[in-house]
């Protein structure tokens, strides 16, 4: 499966590739990220106050514990391992 991404997207994936999301290893799962949004933090309690979800128009076809490829501008930039499917 592949998800091509558009430029926001991309820019989160590199983001969290290279730390700037520290702590955060990867998207949010569903708790994570209701824990930012109702308290602005993480729920480790660190105080993280935006949420990183990546957004896609149908989640049809994917399920919790597939591995997505993620491209950008026709490139190959990371594999995704769906952890959690929420909207």
């Amino acid at each position: 499966k592949t998800i091509n991404l558009n430029e926001r997207q991309a820019c989160d994936v590199f983001c969290l590739v290279n730390g700037a999301f520290s702590p955060l290893n990867g998207f949010m799962e569903e708790k994570a990220y209701n824990s930012v949004v109702k308290d602005m933090r993480l729920p480790e309690k660190q105080l993280f106050g935006l949420p990183v979800t990546l957004d896609v128009a149908s989640t049809e076809g994917l399920k919790e514990g597939d591995k997505i490829l993620l491209k950008w501008d026709g490139e190959d930039v990371a594999v995704l391992e769906a952890s959690s499917i929420y909207k």
